[in-house]
Formats: C-alpha cells, sequence, structure tokens
C-alpha cells in the first residue's frame, strides 16, 4: 500500500500502518515490510505492508532506503532467513538477535569498499507493577555500498522493531531535502536511533519514578499513622516495591548498554569516515549530545536506585516499629499476668496443701475448741512431690542443653560459626 507524502496526516497514518501491520500480522505472514525509499530526482517513495519480492524490486536504483520490520527472530518474521540472504544481514547480527543481548555493535568492511555495521538496544519499557516486565528492542543493520557508475554511496538501513519516536524522525526526513547528507555521513542515521532511544529510555525512567513516589509517599503516610496509632494494621506491598527496584536495576543496564553502543558507534564513525572534517564534526557533535542525554537519564537512575533503598529500609523500618510496639503491649499483658500470678500463686498453694487430707479439723465434746490434726501418712506426699518435681527440672535441664547443642552460636567477635566439638 502506497502512502502519500503530500498527505498532512502522512506520520499519523503511517505509524498506524506499521502498529496494524505489525500486531495483526498479514494472511501470508511475508507482507510485514514498511519500505521508504528516495531517489535524486524524484519524490520519495513510501510502501507500507510490502512483500519481500517487493521490497527487493524497490532497493533497485535508490540512494537511500529505508527498511522496517518486525523482531528479528523467525518466530515473527517468517521470512528472516531470506531477509538476511538478500540485505548481506551479517550471522553475528543473527546470532545476537536470538541470543536478545542487551547491547551490541558490530562492523564488518569489504575489499570493494562495501562497509556493514549493526546494533542492538535492550531496555525494559513496563509501568504496570502488576504485569510482567514488557522489553523494548531494538535492531538495525545499515550497509554502505560504493556505486561507481553515480560517484557516490547507496546506504540501506534495515530496523527491527523500531520505536515510534524513530518513525517520526524518519517520516519528518521524508518530507525534507536533508536525505541528501545521509549520502554523504550515513551515520547521521545512528544520531537518529539513539535520539530516539533516548525517548524510550527516558520515558521508561520517569515511570518508574512515578511508581517509587507514590510507594515512597504511602510509607511515609503509613509510618505518620504509626505516631498516632503504634499498632495501627500496615498494608505495605513488598512485592510491588521488589518490582519497582527491579525494573530501575533493569533501566540501569539498559541506559549503561546504550551508552556503551553509542561510544562504539562514535569510535567507527571516525574509523570509517572519508568526508569532509566539517561533516565528521557535526555528526560526532550529534553523538556527543546523544551521550550526554543518556547520562541525565543515567544520574536520573542513580538518584532513583538510592530513592528506592532508602524506601525499603524505611519500610522494614516502619514493620519492624510496628511489631515491637505489638510486642510490647503483649509483654505488658504477660507482665500483668506474672504479677497476678505472684500475688496468689501463694495462697492457693497453701490453700490447696491445707485441704488435703492429710489434714483434719476435730472439734472437742463441747464444741468450744477446734484443733488440727495432721495425718501419720503425710509423708507420701512429700515423698511423691519432691522426686516428680525433681524428675521434671532435670528433663527440663537436659532438653535445654540438648537444644543449644543443635542450634549453632556465632562468635560475635570474629564472625564465624565455630565447628561443633
Amino acid at each position: 500500500m502506497a502512502v502519500g507524502i503530500e498527505n498532512p496526516a502522512f506520520v499519523a497514518e503511517y505509524a498506524a500502518a506499521v502498529a496494524a501491520d505489525w500486531e495483526n500480522g498479514s494472511e501470508d505472514g511475508n507482507n510485514l515490510f514498511q519500505l521508504l525509499t528516495w531517489q535524486r530526482g524524484k519524490f520519495p517513495s513510501v510502501v507500507t505492508g510490502a512483500a519481500l519480492d517487493e521490497v527487493a524490486s524497490r532497493l533497485d536504483g535508490s540512494d537511500l532506503a529505508m527498511i522496517f520490520a518486525p523482531r528479528d527472530q523467525p518466530q515473527h518474521l517468517p521470512c528472516f532467513p531470506q531477509l538476511c540472504s538478500l540485505l548481506g544481514i551479517p550471522s553475528q547480527f543473527v546470532s545476537e538477535s536470538l541470543q536478545s543481548v542487551t547491547h551490541s555493535f558490530g562492523l564488518r568492511r569489504l575489499a570493494n569498499g562495501t562497509h556493514t555495521s549493526w546494533l542492538h538496544l535492550l531496555s525494559n519499557v513496563s509501568s504496570d507493577p502488576q504485569q510482567h516486565t514488557s522489553w523494548a528492542r531494538f535492531g538495525v543493520v545499515m550497509t554502505v555500498s560504493p556505486v561507481p557508475s553515480k560517484g557516490r554511496n547507496r546506504v540501506v538501513m534495515i530496523c527491527f522493531e523500531a520505536p515510534e519516536a524513530f518513525c517520526r524522525s524518519v517520516s519528518s526526513l521524508v518530507r525534507s531535502n536533508d536525505w541528501q547528507d545521509v549520502l554523504k555521513d550515513p551515520y547521521l542515521l545512528y544520531a537518529m536511533v539513539f535520539e530516539a532511544w533516548y525517548e524510550v529510555v527516558d520515558n521508561g525512567t520517569w515511570n518508574v519514578l512515578d511508581l517509587a513516589r507514590e510507594e515512597e509517599i504511602d510509607i511515609f503516610q503509613q509510618a505518620q499513622s504509626l505516631s498516632k496509632n503504634q499498632t495501627a494494621p500496615l498494608a505495605i506491598d513488598y512485592e510491588r516495591i521488589h518490582h519497582i527496584a527491579k525494573e530501575a536495576l533493569f533501566l540501569i543496564e539498559g541506559v549503561d548498554a546504550a551508552t556503551r553502543t553509542l561510544d562504539c558507534v562514535s569510535q567507527a564513525h571516525r574509523c570509517v569516515f572519508q568526508g569532509p572534517a566539517v561533516a565528521l564534526n557535526a555528526v560526532q557533535d550529534a553523538l556527543a549530545h546523544r551521550r550526554e542525554v543518556l547520562a541525565s537519564t543515567r544520574l536520573r537512575l542513580t538518584s532513583l536506585d538510592q530513592r528506592i533503598k532508602n524506601t525499603i529500609n524505611l519500610a522494614f523500618n516502619v514493620r519492624t516499629l510496628r511489631d515491637s510496639n505489638v510486642m510490647r503491649e503483649d509483654s505488658y499483658v504477660m507482665k500483668t499476668l506474672a504479677v497476678l500470678a505472684m500475688i496468689f500463686l501463694p495462697t492457693s498453694t497453701v490453700s490447696s496443701i491445707f485441704g488435703m487430707q492429710f489434714f483434719n479439723a476435730v472439734a472437742d465434746q463441747d464444741s468450744t475448741v477446734i484443733s488440727m490434726r495432721v495425718s501419720h501418712q503425710f509423708w507420701v506426699f512429700w515423698a511423691v512431690a519432691i522426686p516428680f518435681t525433681s524428675a521434671v527440672l532435670i528433663g527440663w535441664t537436659f532438653w535445654i542443653k540438648r537444644f543449644q547443642r543443635r542450634v549453632p552460636r556465632v562468635d560475635v567477635e570474629r564472625g564465624t560459626i565455630p565447628s561443633p566439638t
């Protein structure tokens, strides 16, 4: 399906067409490519839903071609092997795709002056803690080959699972004459790649930052509630906090990987570029700017990571404080019971002893004097009570010592656990 570039709603229509084709696929599973070609003296050509054969035919004669495709794996792109053969995609790129690497950059130069470069970018983009982590992937392969008959290079770039920000940048390139600058220095396209990727990781960073802020505020409020009610029930979602911390770690890894990839691209550009110094410096300045904005996001992630650690510490401290308050109230109850037992236990013991049949109250004939008589068998009580009490105490002591031998004691000074002797 061709899209007219004179349409003022080109950007929205193009992005919608790309999303619909990739999500729903096509009947034969092959018409999944979005193709843009430029040729000197002609209007740019934009085709959506192109088959592989149409891509091959339209590449001939073009000066600059950009191909958009879904994820670079056979299960998402049935004709992926044929595509690799058509465009000469390196096997290293395919291997990295199957491994879902966090970052990669490669460069291959041939004797005829053709050089192929490729990269992979990976970052998490999920913002819902109730769902599994979702990932943004971006794979790029760019081939620059000399065309002796025209005295200039031909540039072909294929983008796998390109983010929306990159599609917007390319669509603006369609409606301008700046595309000819790409022929002079193809690494301008890599500057566009990192500009779009920065938007992806920065949006992901703000999403996680918003989630962390919500948890931070919630835990602060629960901590304040303890000042009013020391045993107030807490509703701290430790699983959610763990998810946010994990997302922040993934983002840090993604930003560091993107920065490393950008450094590799910058170094490769200085090695392969053979144009004027003005053009070289322009691309290097653009890449340097992309590196600095990635560094700003990295600093924000460093701060976010520390805030999450503080939030986790606060959550555990609040829980510990609440539990200690509950235990303190329980100890007050136990202390009260212990005091009551100390008060009534002696009297209970005395009353129990005198209530036994070993003591009898005997009155005289006039019933005016009552005397207490102790049975001659009173010694039986002590003969049974004393051995039984001793046996209980000995058994309790033996059980305590055996339990202590099972539980190893930590040497606090050395920080070690001594081996049992």
